[in-house]
Parts: structure tokens; sequence; C-alpha cells
């Protein structure tokens, strides 16, 4: 009898048989079956959810891994490159994001590189692999690390040759950088406020750079490459290689610093916000850049040499510190903002030299006494002594003829002794609130509107000559430049104030009155409040002007406008503080050929022009003038003309009644009644169909938009030096054949010389004064043949030679730092497009057709990207592009149907891109034309997805072909594996909602049949 499967020992009970056995062993075997049951059932339950969070971190992982890692793509060790894939075929543009130590960059691959343009702000170390998608990383574009204040580490690529502006701006814990061999350019405040940085280490290639790269920084070790061509560093100062510029201050051991015997210039922000206490200058410094010294808050010191001759903007601005300064004899010039904020300068006595001051050069400072008395100035600048509160003590000597707005803005003195030569003053005293009485000398020949608007003290005002004109007048349109005496001069003075206000005028002075009309209280149209001033004469007493003797002339009103051939009536001469022995006075003309003068003061006009009148005599040995100025006219002029708020003229076009005759050559006079020609008003001469020719002084700072505006007979115009301003559409629509942009202007507007259909040669020439071009300039010169743009302009404005049909050539400034759209739009004869630099500049963010060139990278490669310029390619199928010869891959960046090249010694082209001849190869391996004096457009050039192959095939390379065929392979699958991985990865991160959709559905199926099988599950049970 064999034994039971389940084996029971212990003694059966009595009357229980096989049956019963059975059921013993199946009710003891129950648990087991339960606590099996109950785990699989366990099991069931949890695939569902099991499923439902493996799905959404499948679809996450592209987000977690560097683009192409799905393809192989390992890093064998930090700062390892990526492996190589295959070259990009012509348009791939791609835009990825690539993690390292788990924080993101996002790139943008094109052609010939990557672009590194964001970093995750809460990155704290970076290392920016050689390679990504098989491509070098040769640029970091334009903030992209800006405000990265947690990174503290970061290592360049070996491959990079741009670092955009501001790029790493505000990464207030970066410690060091070093800069990689092969970086060409770094931009402007690229490292601004790294507040950590202490070391930076200089390439050799490096040969340019912003010199405020490192504002923000003195306490930074620097180190150049020993062989860099153009820098050298010693003792932590970089210098330029031959020693005589100061480039950039680090750490230099010691509080003050004296500047070695062969520096003739200290660069801008060379000191910036350094901590030294004292500065000494070399004997041969004559030049201290803009901001070199701007922020130093503990420089207490500064001793200047006898050779300096100019300071720049913002020098020693916030020098808070700086106790004292002396100025040498030879200074020429300060510029703005000098020594704004300067709190505890007390004291300055301007040189005889100084003949430039710039806007708000003391601006806030602590000055407590100021002698200009013995500098060559003209004019006090906008704001010099803006908001100085303890300044008491100021001399302003007898040569200063304007004084500008807010020139005293908020000071606090009680009095003050105006130049004897003054004519002009503008909205100078607003908020002097402890001003209580002011003299104005008999020169004075305009005011401004608001001069004494918030003056709350002011009790007295003295006139020593005649009435001047007051306020803006600006649009005023007067007959023959006759002046409204009804203008708000006084607007924005307290109504209070003005009705306890004495008006005193000197007898003999004219234009006056028992009263004269003019505003008090607000200084808005809707706000003042027109006011009746009662005038009091006064007569001057010897005694009383002993201390400021001096002779004072008061000027027929004839003056203003006298005709050749008549006589006026004579000058009357008031002694002041001399007694009226002194003398004789003696007359003299300062031109006689215009006007002439006897001995009585009587003056007459004999041909066009102005000319001064002195009146002087000697006193006790001291030699007393007074000065008035005739202007003397022929026939009256053809032209309708007022006066500005500034005392010059306007043009506002011809006078009604001018025969077409008097308009064919107009010749705009560099004055008018005694007052400089200025402006031209807007629409002054537009649409006038007599004018053939015009000849514009330099007197005239501004061509008002639309001035000569379709004169489609204007064929020739004269713009002498000292034009500043063109404006929108000025000379659009004319006949013009030939135009010259002289050096002096510095803003050429909208459409200026658009739609010039007969212009064929346009010059525009600089002062090296940094200005960008207005929307259109050129626009529709389908004549335009040749063009020329100088050094200085910095940007164009779109459309700028947009349907110019006739445009074969133009080579653009080394200065142009931007394209813009539409540029060359038309330009259907174009052939050559010379850059001369990098458009460091450029923007991108603009819709993508708008293409420089139909340049291929979509971001910041080499400055030139593809969303600006709309230039179709193929409106013009031979145009080259000329780049700099600097051995870089230009020619990747453009559309296959582009050429590029270089300029070559004799004024040949050698084109880039093409395969070689048979009988030129270049044994170097390039793949270039022959070098040509004519371009020979010849053959198109190969597509750039099929460059290397054809350059391998014309090199014959050595390699065994089956080992090339493997590579190939191996190559081809990684490319199709990653090109798979990353429309995957792509698809996921440009439409989200796809993956939570496709997540949800997934979700909710799985759910439903987990729920479906627990309810099985138990009602099996």
């Amino acid at each position: 009898m064999s034994q039971p499967e389940f084996w029971v020992s212990w003694p059966l009970p009595a009357g229980v048989g096989i049956r019963g056995i059975e059921e013993i062993i199946r009710m003891q075997d129950k648990p087991l079956f339960i606590k099996k049951q109950r785990k699989l059932n366990l099991a069931r339950r949890l695939l569902p959810f099991i499923l439902a969070a493996v799905f959404p971190a499948a679809l996450l992982l592209p987000f977690f891994l560097p683009a192409g890692a799905g393809a192989g793509e390992l890093q064998d060790a930090p700062g390892a490159a990526v492996a190589q894939e295959p070259p990009a075929s012509a348009g791939e543009n791609l835009t990825g994001v690539f993690y390292d130590n788990g924080s993101f960059l996002k790139y943008k691959a094109g052609a010939a590189g990557v672009t590194i343009v964001a970093c995750d702000q809460g990155a704290t170390r970076i290392n920016i692999p050689d390679y990504i998608e098989g491509k070098p990383v040769t640029n970091i574009a334009r903030e992209a690390f800006s405000g990265c204040r947690e990174l503290t580490e970061i290592r360049l690529p070996g491959m990079l040759r741009t670092i955009g502006y501001a790029a790493f701006a505000g990464c207030k814990s970066l410690t060091g950088i070093d800069l990689p061999e092969g970086l060409e350019q770094v931009g402007e405040h690229a490292f601004w406020y790294c507040d950590s940085l202490r070391e930076v280490k200089i390439p050799a290639s490096l040969k340019k750079f912003s010199l405020n790269t490192f504002a923000g920084k003195g306490d930074i070790r620097f180190a150049v490459a020993e062989d860099n061509p153009v820098y050298t560093c010693r003792d932590g100062v970089i210098y330029t290689k031959d020693g005589k510029t100061l480039v950039r201050a680090g750490i230099i051991g010691s509080d003050s610093f004296v500047v070695p015997d062969s520096v003739t210039e200290i660069s801008a922000g060379a000191f910036f916000h350094h901590p030294l206490t004292s500065i000494t200058l070399g004997p041969e410094v004559k030049a201290i850049g803009p901001e070199a010294f701007s922020g130093c808050l503990q420089l207490e010191e500064v001793n200047l040499n006898e050779g300096l001759k100019s300071i720049g903007d913002k020098a020693f601005q916030g020098c808070l510190r700086l106790g004292g300064i002396i100025f040498n004899e030879g200074l020429e010039s300060i510029g703005d903002n000098a020594f704004e904020g300067t709190a505890d300068l007390k004291e300055i006595v301007l040189p005889a030299g100084l003949a430039s001051l710039g806007q708000s050069a003391f601006k806030g400072s602590g000055l407590e006494k100021a002698d200009l008395a013995g500098s060559g100035l003209e004019t006090l600048p906008y704001g010099t002594f803006w908001d100085c509160v303890g300044l008491q003590d100021i001399t302003l000597g007898d040569k200063i003829k304007v004084i500008e707005d807010s020139a005293f803005r908020n000071c606090t003195f009680r009095e003050i002794t105006l130049p004897a030569q003054l004519r002009q003053l503008k909205t100078s005293f607003t908020g002097c609130a402890e001003l209580e009485s002011i003299t104005f000398p008999y020169s004075l020949k305009s005011m401004g509107s608001g001069v004494f608007a918030e003056c709350t003290a002011l009790e007295a005002v003295y006139f020593e000559g005649n009435m001047p004109h007051r306020g803006d007048g600006f649009g005023t349109s007067v007959p023959n430049g006759v002046w409204t005496r009804e203008n708000d001069s006084f607007s924005g003075l307290p109504l209070a104030v003005a009705k306890k206000l004495k008006i005193y005028v000197l007898t003999g002075a004219r234009g006056w009155g028992d009263s004269f009309k003019d505003f008090a209280d607000g200084s808005g149209a809707t706000s003042r409040i027109p006011f009746v001033y009662p005038v009091e004469y006064y007569t001057l007493e010897e005694e009383a002007e002993q201390d400021n003797p001096r002779l004072i002339l008061h000027a027929p009103e004839s003056f203003a406008h006298l005709e050749t051939g008549s006589t006026a009536e004579a000058l009357g001469v008031i002694r002041a503080g001399l007694p009226a022995e002194a003398g004789p006075i003696l007359w003299s003309s300062s031109d006689p050929s215009v006007a002439a003068v006897d001995d009585s003061g009587r003056v007459t006009a004999l041909q066009m022009g102005v000319s001064t009148i002195t009146a002087s005599l000697v006193y006790k040995g001291t030699l007393y003038t007074g000065e008035a100025e005739v202007n003397a006219i022929g026939l009256e002029s053809p032209l309708d003309w007022s006066v500005q708020r500034d005392g010059t003229v306007i043009i506002n076009g011809f006078r009604e009644g001018i025969s077409e005759q008097e308009m064919t050559e107009l010749e705009i006079p560099r004055s008018l009644g005694g007052y400089t020609v200025g402006a031209i008003r807007s629409h002054a001469f537009a649409k006038n169909p007599s004018i053939r020719s015009v000849r514009i002084p330099g007197t005239v700072q501004t061509i008002g938009n639309n001035a000569f505006y379709y004169c489609a007979l204007l064929r020739e115009v004269i713009l002498e030096e000292g034009i500043r301003d063109i404006g929108v559409n000025a000379f659009a629509g004319t006949g013009l054949r030939e135009l010259v942009v002289p050096q002096s202007v510095t803003r050429i507007q909208d459409a200026a010389f658009a739609d010039c259909q007969e212009l064929q040669s346009a010059t525009i020439k600089s002062g090296n004064l940094e200005y960008p071009l207005g929307i259109g300039v050129f626009r529709d010169g389908q004549n335009l043949k040749e063009v020329t743009l100088a050094e200085g302009i910095t940007a164009t404005g779109g459309y700028t030679f947009a349907g110019c049909t006739s445009l074969e050539s133009i080579t653009l400034p080394s200065t142009l730092q931007a394209l813009n759209m539409y540029d060359f739009s038309g330009c259907s004869n174009l052939k050559t497009v010379e850059l001369q630099g990098y458009l460091l500049r450029q923007e991108t963010g603009i819709v993508e057709n708008y293409n420089p060139f139909a340049a291929l990278n979509i971001d910041f490669v080499r400055g030139i990207d593809n969303k600006h310029i709309k230039f179709d390619y193929r409106e013009s199928k031979d145009l080259v592009i000329l780049h700099p010869d600097d051995g870089n891959d230009w020619g990747g960046l453009f559309n296959n149907a582009v050429r590029t090249g270089v300029r070559i010694p004799g004024g040949g082209i050698r084109l880039d891109g093409f395969i070689p001849l048979t009988s030129h190869s270049d044994t170097g391996g390039k793949s270039y034309q022959p070098v040509i004096n004519e371009i020979n457009y010849g053959t198109f050039p190969v597509p750039v997805q099929n460059r290397t192959a054809a350059i391998a095939e014309t090199a014959q390379s050595s390699t065994e072909a089956s080992g090339e065929k493997d590579e190939d392979n191996t190559a081809k699958e990684t490319a199709k594996a990653a090109t798979v991985f990353e429309v995957v990865r792509k698809t996921v991160e440009e439409n989200p909602w796809l993956s939570v959709a496709a997540g949800g559905m997934i979700l909710a199926v799985i759910l439903l049949g987990g729920a479906g099988r627990f309810r099985r599950n138990r009602n099996d049970q």
C-alpha cells in the first residue's frame, strides 16, 4: 500500500477512514491556500499603479538627458567632448537643452557651431563641453549667464570664439575665469559686477576686449599670456604691449599707485570701483578715459600732471572722499558728469586752457567755492552745479556768454554776479530757493522759459540793458524776426513772490516801457497765470559801482537789422563806477568792411554781415571795454524766419510774394537780424517746384522733417560742416545726383534720402562719433551705384538700401554692430557686401524670415543671425559676402546659394566653400577656388552637407576604404538613433500637452482595468 501524499504520523481517531483523513488534510491546508491567493491578488492590484508610475517617467526621461544621449553619446569624464556626429545639413537649425551637474544649458546649433543662449539661474558649477551634437561650441550669447548668482565655477569650451554682451554680468559668486586660447571677442559688460571674481587669465588670441568688460571690480588678479601680441601684465596692471596705455588695474598690493612714465593714456574704466586711496599720474599722461576712476569710494587724493589734456566722462564720478584736486594749466576739456557726487570736494579753480566743460560736471558735489574767471569757457553747460547745495562763493568771470538749463538748479546762494558779456540765459536758476536778487548785464539778448521757477525768496531783478527776448517762442511765426513782448521767462515763479517782485531797469535801456506782460505760478500752459510786471528805472552811482567798474553800451534797436547804406543813432554809453572825465572813449569795428563807426559812436552799415562795435577807455592804467553787435542786411531777405528760445533763428520757408526766380538758387544765410541761423523748420520748403540748388551753412544744427520733401527739381545740395541732425524725409523724393554728408552729422533720420531716383553716389562721413542710421535712409534709390559709409555708424534701421536695384557693391564699416530687417531687399544687382568686423550687437527674436543674407545659424554665431535683413539670395545669384580673413568658417554660416570670400592684396577675391579645381589644387587641403582678380562665379558651391565628403575625395585620403565604410556606417546609425531620440525629445518638449493627454488616457485605462480585476478577484474569493 502506497504512502498518502500528506503523511500523518499521529494516531487516527477511532472510526476515521481514508476519506476522513483527506478531509482533515484539506482543513489543515486551507490557511496556506488563502495566503497564496491574497499575495496573487495584491500583485494584480499593484500592477496598474506600477505601470502608471513608469509611463510618466519614460515620457520625462528625455528632459534629463543631454541631446543625443540616447544615441550613445557619452562623456568619459568632466570636460570631455561629446562624440561628434556627421555634419548637419545646410538647413538644420536646432534648439536644445544640455544638462551638466543637474543644471541645464540652453543652446542653439547652427551650421557652423553651437551658441549657448541661457543657463539655469540656480546653477553652481557648469562644465560647457567642447562639442554638442557633434558641433563645436563657439559662442556664448549676450546675457546667457547673466544673473546666475550662485555660479561659482565654469569651464569654457576650447573652441570658444566670442562672448557676448553682459554674458556673465551679475554672477556674484563666480571666483575665477580661464578664457580659452582662441577666444577673439569679449563683449561689453561681459563680467560686470562679478563681485567674487578674483582671477582672470587672458589668452594670446584675445587682442581686443571692451574696456569695461571687468568693470565693477578692483581686486582681480590678472594674468596675460606672454605671447599675447597686444597686452601685457605688470604688477597686477594690464598695459598695451608698448606700455603707452594703462588698460585695467587689478590687485596692485598697495593703497596708492603711481602711473609709470611710459603711459600716455588711462583707458576707460581702468580703475573702476578700485579700492585705492591715492593716484599720481606720470608725466606723459595726456588723457584720462571715461569712468577711469568712477566709483573709487576710498580715493582721497589725485595728483594730476602738467601735461594732462582731457578728463573723460564720469572719470571721477562717485569718488565720495576726493577732497581736493588741482587742475593743471594745460587741461583743455572735462567730460560729462566727471566729478558728479564728489561729496568731499569743496573748492575748484578752472585753468586758463580749459575750453570745454561737459554737462553736469560737478553735479551733486560738495563744492563751496568755484572760480571760473580764469578759464576759457564761453558756455556754462547743462547742470554744471546742479544740487551743489553748499555753493556760496562763485566767480564766473567775463568770458561766459551762454548759461544752459539747470546750470545752478537747487543751489542755495543768495546772490550771484553774472558775466559782463552774457548773451543768453536759459532755465538756469530753477529751485534756487534762497536767491534774493540778481543783476543781468547789458549784453543779455535772450532768456529761456521759467528762469526763476521755484525761486521762493526772490525780491529784485536788475536789467542793465535792452529788453531781452523772453521765453521759448518756439513755433511762433513772427514776420522778419520782430519779437513778441508777451512770453514766459517768469513762469513758475510763485504768484505770491511775483506780486512783491521789483523789476529795475537801468535808465537809457530800450524796449521796456512802464511794464511788461509775462506769466507767474505754474510753468505749464494750463497752470501758469498771465501777470503784468511793473518796471522801475534806476541810475548807477559812481561810488556804488567802484568795486565793479565797467562800460555799459545801449545799442539802438536798429542794430538788429541795419540796412546797408544807412546810419544808426549813436550808441549809449554808461561809465559804471568810472568818473565822467575818464577817457577818452575809442571806437572800433571788428569788420570795417561790414560796418564803420565814427568818434561819436554812430554806426554805418556798408555791406551784409555781422560786426562787433567796441568802445574802450583806459583809466588808471586799466583798460575797460564794452561791446555791441550790429547786423548789416542788404535787400530784404526772401525768407520767413523767427527766433527760438535759444536766441537762434529758425527758417520757416519763403516769404509770401517771392518770385520763382528768387527761389531757384537757395542759400541759407548764417545769420538774420543779428541772430545765428540754427534750424530749418519741418516742411519749410516741401514740394517747392522751383528750387534747383541749396546751400546750408554749418550754423544750422537741425534740418527739420520733410524740409525739402519732393522738391523734384532740386539737383544739388551742399551741406557744410557743423550740421548735426537731418530729419525724417528731409530730402526724400528730390532730384539729387550726388550726396556728401559732413562728418559733423550725428543723426540721419528715417527715409532722409529715400526715393531719390537720380541719386548715383552717396558718401556719409563721420567724426568717429557713434550713431545709427534711421529706417530706409536710401530706400528705392534705383540709380544708386556707389555708397561710402564711414567709420562711426553703429547700426542700420532696416530697409536702408531696399529697392536700390543698381547697387552692385558696398563696404560696411568696422564700427557697424548690427544690421536690420530688409536692409538689402530688392538689391537685384548686388554682387559684394564686405564686412569689416563682427556684428556683436545683433539682436535676436525677430520673425525668422527677416534673413540677413540668408544666414543659416538661428542665433549668435560670429555676430550674425538669420532673424534680420530680408535678403532673398535668389534676387542676386551673383552675390558674394566678403568677410574678415581670420581663418574662421564664415562660409558655413550662409545659405549654399550665397558665395562668401575674402579680399586679397591687389583687390581680388578668394571665394570660400568651393571644391579646388584640378589644375589649381590647394595643397593645404582647404576648399578654395583659386585666387582671382576678377570674380569668376563659375561652378556653384558644393552643398554644405556634401563638402566634407567632397574634400575628402579630392584629398584622396590614405585611410582604407573598408575602415572608412565601417566608420561611416557607424556614424550613420548613431546619427539615425540620435535623430529619432531628438524627435521624441523635441516633440515632448515643444508639445507638453500631448504627453499630458496621452499619459492621462493610458493612466485612466490602466486604473479602470485594475479596478475591474480587483472586483473580479473579490468575487472569486
